[in-house]
């Protein structure tokens, strides 16, 4: 009984603070108020506190990431693998389960209901205005150039419209703005009623993962964390947001596809950084 209580993450870790940065996926409050309850679930069983930071892009993640100045954040395939080129101290621990009750999800290159037919219908134009999330977003320029040389098209011919979210790319080609535009499958579903059509996708690929900061987090905290988010009940993460569904383990080979992908595209992820920071994506 000693040792259990001498043990006890609430008093190993008692009085250390973290720092949690969601996915800038849609707008700040809704992300911070989403992302809340799950900290205070961990706050109460690590016996820590936890600050959440919200960064307007998956760049600025990834930078400061890099500089210590996160300890948690939930971070995508394509971010992650950047971030990992040049931090090999962050880690996936865990995989947000996806809607589908997956791990995994697709890219997709969507029209409106009166776009083109098909990918191949595009082919040979000179200029193919693209709506995208931002340049290092997993269904940004990197799957839809993807998409678009497989089916024959030159990317180069695409010029990638910035337009920072999943929705905002969406609406946008539903209002007939851009002939195209790269979105996650699933959320181009919500968008079918409104006539927004999924010409192609990707091959699955990780889902986003809470990524920690070995450098900056103890391995037992690491550990308590990890196990904690594994054992909750159903009923207790009804209102955590995008968390409400769960969490599987992570483990490097399931980002086998994403780095498959960037080979095949002849870039590194870290070019798709480079991208953001010469263009002043915020």
């Amino acid at each position: 009984m000693f040792l259990a209580v001498l043990l006890s993450p609430s008093l190993l870790f008692a009085g250390q603070t973290l720092v949690y940065t969601p996915l800038p996926l849609v707008g700040a409050d809704k992300v911070v108020a989403e992302s809340r309850p799950m900290l205070d679930f961990l706050e109460d069983q690590l016996d820590v506190d936890i600050e959440l930071h919200y960064e307007m892009a998956n760049a600025d993640v990834v930078r400061a990431f890099q500089q210590g100045r996160i300890d948690l954040a939930e971070i995508g395939p394509l971010p992650y693998v950047a971030l990992r080129e040049q931090y090999p101290q962050a880690q996936a621990i865990l995989f947000f389960v996806e809607a589908d009750g997956s791990a995994h999800y697709t890219c997709a290159l969507v029209t409106a209901f009166d776009g083109p037919e098909s990918i191949a219908e595009m082919k040979g134009a000179a200029h193919i205005p693209l709506a995208s999330t931002q340049h290092l977003s997993t269904c940004g320029p990197l799957s839809t150039s993807y998409l678009l040389k497989k089916h024959g098209i030159d990317p180069q011919s695409a010029s990638f419209e910035i337009l920072g979210n999943h929705a905002a790319v969406a609406q946008a080609v539903v209002r007939g703005e851009y002939p195209v535009g790269g979105v996650k499958t699933h959320i181009a579903r919500r968008y079918a009623s409104l006539g927004l059509r999924v010409l192609d996708e990707t091959p699955p690929m990780p889902a986003f993962a809470l990524v920690v900061n070995r450098k900056t987090v103890d391995a037992e905290i690491i550990d308590a964390v990890t196990e904690a988010l594994l054992a909750v009940s159903r009923d207790q993460r009804t209102e955590w947001g995008v968390a409400r569904r769960g969490f599987v383990r992570a483990n490097e080979d399931d980002y086998r596809s994403m780095r498959r992908m960037l080979q095949e595209s002849g870039r590194s992820a870290v070019d798709y950084l480079m991208d953001s920071s010469r263009d002043g994506e915020e």
